[in-house]
């Protein structure tokens, strides 16, 4: 059964869907980041604030979210 969270300001994800919520200061973070931008699979939720966090999709989608991973990760286990 697929389970949606709020990924912020509202946007919803699907859990199910999910690989791995990173700290998007690392530096395989960053790199993730910089080739779905150059793939046009980058989805940025963070509507201009500060990314908190790094969502690695199954799709190959890479989703930067202003949530902390600590909370989404919460928000996954609920």
């Amino acid at each position: 059964m697929s389970k949606l969270i709020n990924a912020g300001y509202g946007n919803c994800i699907n859990t199910s869907e999910i690989l791995a919520i990173i700290n998007p200061n690392s530096n395989p973070a960053k790199r993730r980041i910089k080739e779905a931008k150059d793939n046009n699979l980058l989805i940025d939720i963070t509507e201009g604030n500060k990314t908190c966090s790094t969502i690695i999709m199954k799709t190959g989608h890479v989703v930067i979210s202003p949530n902390k991973p600590e909370t989404l990760k919460i928000r996954v286990n609920e």
